[in-house]
């Protein structure tokens, strides 16, 4: 299963001190607010994830989470629908579990 939520830092986080030097936050991979995507198996915990820079879309991070793994089933949300993605679920000899976006052209 491919999932994302989107996570935010809290105010007070911002910004800490480390070894005397001011470290902010924002300068992090995703800045305050970071999308998670993270790849479960069967049973549901969670066997990788991906916490991709800012403005980094859904579907360019399923395929590399995907990579070579065996799967018969891969379950994700609407937000990975792509054709590509659909491709490369069908490489892997699994049957892919996405609903179809309300405005995919057929």
């Amino acid at each position: 299963m491919i999932d994302s939520t989107i996570v935010r830092a809290h105010q007070q986080a911002a910004t800490w001190r480390k070894k005397g030097a001011l470290t902010r936050l924002w300068d992090a991979r995703g800045g305050l607010t970071s999308q998670i995507h993270p790849l479960a198996n069967d049973l549901g915990p969670s066997v990788d994830f991906l916490v991709p820079g800012a403005q980094v879309n859904e579907r360019t991070q399923a395929i590399e989470l995907l990579r070579d793994r065996k799967a018969v089933w891969v379950l994700a949300y609407k937000g990975y629908e792509s054709q590509t993605i659909l491709d490369h679920i069908e490489a892997m000899g699994a049957v892919a579990m996405v609903p179809h976006k309300s405005n995919r052209k057929q």
